[in-house]
């Protein structure tokens, strides 16, 4: 059996990893995007794409940064730039919030545990104004403790 063929054993799809030349069945493997399998697998995968040296760590984080900064920029920007209920505009003070509760939960389960994960929901979903808005973290934690913001009411926040 050469490296790319894949055999039927007992209705699961088989494949030989290039790297360490095991036979392992194809959930073993990383799926392509496009259809089929990797190469390698996913032990070997992880391997491979691992950062070996400083600089590609280095290099690594910093695309990293830069993609966070950028996607919660985006964020900030499609939401206003501003929280609905007192007007702040740092944005290291804001904050995206869940209209309906239920954000930790989301992003524990759906967006990998990350508020990026979140700002990609947003983003993906085309920025959906009944779903999320932009809280400074005082208001946006304030509503979730107390289920207001002491905020006079007429701002309508909470």
């Amino acid at each position: 059996m050469d490296f790319h063929t894949i055999e039927l054993f007992a209705g699961v799809g088989m494949k030989r990893c290039q790297a360490c030349g095991e036979t392992k069945p194809e959930t073993a493997f990383v799926a392509r995007s496009r259809g089929g399998f990797y190469s390698y697998c996913k032990p070997c995968h992880s391997e491979k794409s691992r950062p070996k040296t400083p600089e590609q760590v280095a290099a690594r984080n910093a695309r990293n940064v830069t993609y966070r900064s950028k996607i919660r920029a985006d964020v900030l920007n499609a939401y206003g730039g501003k929280c609905e209920c007192c007007g702040e505009s740092r944005p290291e003070f804001l904050a995206l919030d869940h209209i309906n509760g239920g954000g930790g939960k989301e992003r524990r389960t759906v967006a990998g545990n990350t508020s990026v994960g979140v700002y990609r929901l947003a983003r993906n979903a085309g920025y959906p104004k009944d779903k999320y808005r932009l809280l400074c973290h005082n208001c946006n934690c304030a509503i979730g403790w107390y289920g207001y913001c002491p905020h006079p009411k007429e701002n309508s926040c909470g």
